[in-house]
């Protein structure tokens, strides 16, 4: 059985910057947020939750929105517009 990819938007901005997990684990512990190689493959393996103010550091060093990089844009616009009968 296939496994589902986990946050395939913020995979895709990590290859499109060249950036390898250990590399982004770097530039946010410069940002002040402390999480080793592991814990933060962890986190986007789906396996323990992103902190909000993880999210916040990640989008930034992919200049990125976290929107863009952590939910699904058809949830997101569902609640933002706040559509009671979206299906998604």
């Amino acid at each position: 059985m296939k496994k589902d990819v986990t946050f395939p938007k913020l995979r895709g901005a990590l290859a499109a910057n060249g950036l390898t997990i250990k590399e982004l684990a770097h530039l946010m512990r410069e940002k002040g947020v402390i999480l080793t190689p592991s814990a933060l493959g962890n986190k986007i393996n789906g396996i323990r939750e992103f902190k909000k103010d993880e999210m916040q550091i990640i989008a930034e060093i992919l200049e990125e929105s976290p929107v863009v990089l952590f939910f699904e844009m058809e949830y997101t616009k569902c609640v933002l517009d706040n559509e009671l009968s979206c299906t998604i």
